[in-house]
């Protein structure tokens, strides 16, 4: 996908879902600041999906999956060693 279709795409389904998440700028400046398209399409295909459940949209938290109240999992992205790209998953049971 490139530039004008994500902006496309994101235009399209921001009028289709009249979206309440946060939709993020990029870090430009002037003429080329826009939305961040990829991580605004990605919060509305969230909110439309997550059926008004609380979400955390702030990539530096840790996301945790539960299951009738009960933690199930954890995944994070950002891990304590700098020096690992990977994303870290635990599990608990």
């Amino acid at each position: 996908m490139n530039a004008e279709q994500a902006k496309n795409l994101f235009t399209e389904l921001r009028a289709m879902l009249n979206p309440r998440c946060p939709l993020p700028m990029n870090k430009q400046k002037g003429t080329k600041r826009t939305p961040a398209f990829l991580t605004g399409l990605v919060n509305m295909i969230v909110e439309a999906h997550t059926q008004g459940l609380p979400c955390e949209y702030d990539p530096r938290h840790l996301v945790a999956f539960s299951r009738n109240g009960r933690l199930v999992g954890t995944l994070r992205a950002y891990p304590n060693n700098p020096a690992q790209r990977n994303v870290i998953v635990a599990q608990t049971r």
